[in-house]
């Protein structure tokens, strides 16, 4: 079994409360970037750049990255694409080609280019394989997967397999990783699971790209084992041993327990758990939520972000959805930890009562 068989990959970004969209609108002198941040997850570049022009930023800080976001993406094409001339250039075409997807992609969230895409990838492909040397006879839509991975793998890097993440098809790739066997307390049971700790990225993704690599994909899980990004995480802190370690877990167990279930409900269960073992991050996890929710099925992470905020505000306060963080600020954390509990064993209930 390969990475590909996820039904998405699995990221998390550890995010600290910042001040509100709002707050920074009325400074008007200061870059909001977890607003930012959690606009680029949500694939809505568009609305990132309107923002910016209101700005008339003075930090050294917000300058730089401003020109850097619109130099990425408010002209005809990328500017910093300086890049590949620091990089390994092995990869360096079918790096490019996920990179313009991505900016398409970003630039017009109301479009989906993922057919064209496949069929642009297949064309570079064959190109490649005149020796045969991926394939033994043309490259299609079928075989698409294992010459993507024999590709990456003969350049001498580790790569997910070819699948999307949350809008896009992605390109993870790194060159080195390390094992390390956990044993993972959850809810009712106990998992053990390798976790491989990944080093030397090429490329982070399309997470990483709409975000400057300012912020990037955590890790992932699949039904074998666990993926660390290792630069993303002190292994002392709660932001691994729960918003990492015990999220990913949970995926490991679903992938067992409920095979096939939507990318949209794998992430909300691993959402539910970081809530009910979250103790110092708690109310971080719900500021965050709230900056990235967005009611959208087809994005799994900016949609699980909505459904607990959406499920919780009913459970807590019974109304449909509570925005105001102050409010969430003021409820104790027992009562947070004991509504996400109830929520995850009613979303289990339901669950195996599908399945009987």
């Amino acid at each position: 079994m390969t990475l590909k068989h996820l039904a998405l990959y699995i990221f998390f970004i550890a995010l600290t409360t910042k001040p509100s969209l709002g707050t920074a609108q009325k400074a008007k002198d200061t870059i909001n970037y977890e607003f930012l941040f959690g606009t680029a997850v949500k694939g809505d570049v568009p609305a990132i750049l309107t923002y910016l022009d209101s700005l008339s930023v003075t930090r050294e800080k917000d300058i730089a990255f401003k020109n850097k976001f619109e130099d990425r993406f408010k002209y005809g094409m990328d500017r910093t694409d300086d890049y590949f001339s620091t990089q390994d250039t092995l990869l360096n075409p079918l790096h490019k080609l996920f990179q313009g997807y991505w900016r398409d992609g970003l630039l017009h969230p109301e479009e989906n280019n993922d057919s064209i895409f496949k069929q642009e990838l297949i064309a570079f492909f064959n190109k490649e394989n005149v020796s045969h040397a991926y394939a033994d006879g043309k490259v299609t839509e079928k075989n698409l997967e294992p010459v993507y991975k024999k590709y990456i793998e003969d350049r001498g890097y580790y790569c997910t397999g070819f699948g999307k993440a949350g809008k896009f098809y992605d390109f993870l790739v790194w060159k080195t990783m390390e094992p390390e066997v956990f044993t993972i307390d959850l809810v009712n049971h106990t998992e053990k699971v390798q976790v491989y700790f990944m080093k030397d990225f090429l490329s982070l993704g399309w997470m990483e790209y709409s975000r400057l690599g300012e912020r990037y994909p955590g890790g992932w899980a699949t039904n074998e084992a666990l993926y660390c990004v290792t630069k993303g995480y002190d292994q002392t802190s709660e932001k691994f041993k729960v918003i990492y370690l015990k999220h990913e877990g949970q995926h490991f167990y679903d992938y067992k327990r409920f095979p096939g279930l939507a990318s949209k409900d794998l992430e909300y269960r691993g959402k539910l758990v970081e809530m009910i073992y979250c103790d110092k991050e708690l109310y971080n996890r719900v500021s965050y939520y709230l900056d990235n929710a967005k009611n959208d099925p087809r994005n799994a992470h900016p949609h699980a972000n909505y459904r607990i905020i959406k499920n919780l505000s009913e459970e807590i306060f019974g109304e449909a959805y509570v925005t105001d963080f102050n409010r969430w600020l003021a409820v104790p954390k027992e009562k947070l930890h004991e509504s996400s509990l109830k929520l995850y064993q009613k979303n289990t209930k339901y669950l195996l009562d599908k399945e009987s």
